[in-house]
């Protein structure tokens, strides 16, 4: 898990800077009329507006240091906000099912854990797994084994609940 915080954490944490970001600066760029401007930072994700800003004014070390740090806390949040607010039968289910899955929220285990459902197109239905959560929120889902059910359905999965999971943006869009 913490190889993956390595990446995950720096790059949600960018990402969310740039969109944070991007509303200010088409708003300059559309003030000044400098479209190209607003263009090529959209399209180099922001570095032509960082370098631009730091040509421009200056930042002190402080405000580089604060501004490093909001970002590697927002990147952590984003990545792992289990910790902080929890999840339910609900949000594991979509992460684990996806948004294909016929199965609302995950059942709860009498010994410990989760039965989840993942949709299977080759059985036209949700196949059950076991899955366990660890505190954040990183789970590992396994097919019981048994002669009933497809063979050739995938055994194991695993992933990381993350913000996305928890606002269930696919089904807010659709």
């Amino acid at each position: 898990m913490t190889s993956s915080l390595l990446l995950e954490v720096p790059l949600y944490g960018i990402f969310c800077a740039w969109l944070v970001l991007l509303v200010p600066a088409a708003l300059v760029c559309a003030m000044r009329q400098q479209w190209l401007y607003f263009f090529t930072g959209f399209v180099t994700f922001g570095l032509t507006w960082f370098a631009g800003a730091w040509i421009t004014l200056k930042p002190a070390r402080t405000v580089v240091l604060t501004g490093v740090l909001a970002v590697i806390i927002i990147g952590f949040v984003v990545a792992r906000p289990t910790p902080i607010v929890g999840y339910d039968a609900r949000t594991l289910q979509y992460d684990v099912g996806g948004f294909l899955s016929f199965t609302d929220e995950c059942e709860n285990r009498p010994g410990g854990g989760w039965t989840c459902f993942n949709y299977d197109d080759s059985v036209s239905g949700d196949v059950p797994y076991r899955v366990t959560v660890d505190r954040w929120g990183c789970w590992k889902a396994e097919r019981p084994r048994g002669k009933s059910g497809p063979r050739y359905v995938d055994p194991r999965s695993s992933g990381c609940l993350t913000i996305w999971s928890h606002t269930r943006l696919f089904d807010l869009v659709f």
